[in-house]
């Protein structure tokens, strides 16, 4: 614990969003992560808003299927109703929370425009498979089931995830398909992992290294996040271990050429195209992997988000904002 405080106090004056992203990678007790997460959450949450205000943005809490799941709800100006995008943040399924990913999230509800519902799921290694899965999927159903809270329109209902959050963004499209709902217009899967059972892929072997997210912290993470080896290749852990893809939404794959798990995305993407779904597949030169609001972190990313709302607003079929 120690380590870790004094880890953040050193790097304190960089930007949250970078400090945020050393702390996923840390090398440290997941306890350590834990904390260093709460106290960037916590500085984040302080920031003005400036250019980032929103019309409204709640935080409440909605039913799940062990405990009320802490939900973040931002909605747009106008008179709706809305097109709804569920958020799942990333951070290797033991951190992060809605408030490490508010400025995506005020992003896209102001540039879609769409209302966002930013999911604070239940985190490893205190909460195991299927926890994080079972409350991704429980809040959009819930999404899905309150058009009249929301102002939304159920019909244009999306999902999307960075890092860990994309895995789950890939598994709540395959559990609504599997399970008859509900129905999904578009799955974004941002630098997602989707194979956690090999973890032998070119990518893998070209790209692990100490600088970024490697073989031994996926495994970690992974290890914190399952019950045992057989969850690996659950389709809900591994999407790209599911017997069929077929049937599922459109999806907006973003990879990173020097990430670790560029792989698992495009082979997800060759898996889905195989199947007769539509994807279209971004790669970001040079860029490794991105935990946090990675859009926002850089101008290299930044066309990754601005292809984010392109794809949302054509599968809404939205009219862009000038």
């Amino acid at each position: 614990m120690k380590r870790a405080m004094n880890f953040y106090m050193r790097y304190r004056q960089l930007p949250v969003i970078t400090i945020l992203a050393a702390c996923m990678f840390f090398n440290a007790g997941c306890a350590s992560m834990r904390m260093l997460g709460s106290i960037v959450s916590a500085e984040f949450a302080k920031a003005p808003s400036g250019q980032r205000s929103v019309a409204r943005v709640e935080k409440t809490e909605i039913p799940g299927p062990a405990a009320p799941i802490p939900v973040r709800i931002y909605t747009p100006a106008g008179a709706g109703p809305f097109p709804v995008l569920v958020y799942f943040h990333g951070g290797g399924w033991a951190a992060g929370s809605p408030a490490t990913h508010d400025d995506v999230c005020r992003f896209l509800c102001n540039r879609v425009p769409c209302a966002v519902v930013s999911v604070d799921y239940r985190l490893a290694p205190k909460h195991k498979f299927p926890a994080a899965f079972d409350d991704a999927y429980a809040a959009t159903l819930w999404a899905s089931n309150n058009p009249g809270r929301l102002n939304s329109d159920p019909e244009r209902l999306a999902v999307a995830g960075d890092s860990s959050g994309g895995n789950l963004a890939a598994a709540v499209a395959l559990a609504s398909r599997d399970r008859g709902g509900p129905k999904l217009v578009l799955q974004v899967l941002a630098f997602a992992s989707t194979d956690m059972a090999s973890l032998d892929t070119d990518s893998y072997r070209q790209n692990n290294s100490s600088a970024g997210l490697t073989q031994k912290k996926v495994i970690y993470f992974r290890n914190q996040y399952l019950r045992n080896p057989e969850d690996r290749i659950h389709p809900y852990v591994s999407p790209l271990r599911a017997s069929s893809h077929h049937g599922l939404p459109p999806a907006l794959i973003i990879v990173g050429e020097k990430d670790i798990v560029r792989d698992d995305g495009l082979h997800y993407g060759a898996a889905l195209e195989k199947s007769g779904v539509r994807v279209q597949t971004v790669m970001l030169p040079g860029q490794g992997h991105a935990v946090v609001p990675w859009a926002l972190a850089s101008a290299k990313a930044r066309a990754a988000l601005d292809a984010t709302v392109q794809a949302l607003q054509d599968a809404y079929s939205v009219k862009p904002l000038k």
